[in-house]
């Protein structure tokens, strides 16, 4: 009688350890995602990894349902926009998870927008509408100009009424 006694109470600490163990909550499962300068398709592995917009597009699959946080790998190199790459509310977690864009291990991902010139930018080689927006554009060391955000010298284009001054060229990327 006894016996059996002890048999029951640990049959209880085992069913008590067990009912806790199946309540606790599970370590949830991370998904990762892989995008390189040169990707595109729509795998995103790191076999066949997708270009920036496709990693969007796969984490907007994936946010509706998520189960664990989605991880956006950059690899090494510069990812050249052509438009802006845009985050909404449809790029974030769900149900308690993040998605997080960060570059691989030793990598140093570059997103640019700049388009390389293979001519001097002067003022003769510019429609009037960059001329425009340059010549109107405030000009002090505090508020940069359209023109010196884009990588060019350190010097500032005049402001009006003074004519503009020919920029050095760029060096393409």
């Amino acid at each position: 009688m006894l016996a059996a006694a002890a048999t029951v109470v640990v049959t209880a600490v085992a069913t008590v350890t067990v009912v806790a163990a199946s309540t606790a909550p599970a370590l949830a499962a991370t998904t990762t995602l892989y995008a390189a300068p040169s990707g595109s398709g729509t795998d995103c592995t790191a076999a066949a990894p997708c270009s920036l917009t496709g990693a969007q597009t796969a984490v907007r699959a994936r946010t509706g349902a998520m189960s664990g946080d989605i991880v956006v790998e950059l690899a090494d190199g510069v990812y050249r926009l052509t438009s802006p790459l845009r985050m909404t509310a449809a790029d974030s977690g769900t149900n308690g998870y993040r998605v997080v864009w960060q570059a691989a291990a030793s990598a140093r991902p570059v997103l640019s927008g700049a388009r390389a010139t293979q001519v001097p930018v002067t003022q003769n080689t510019m429609d009037g509408a960059a001329r425009s927006a340059i010549a109107s554009a405030p000009c002090s060391p505090a508020y940069p100009s359209v023109v010196r955000s884009v990588r060019f010298s350190p010097w500032c284009w005049p402001c009006p009424p003074r004519p503009l001054r020919p920029v050095p060229p760029t060096t393409p990327v």
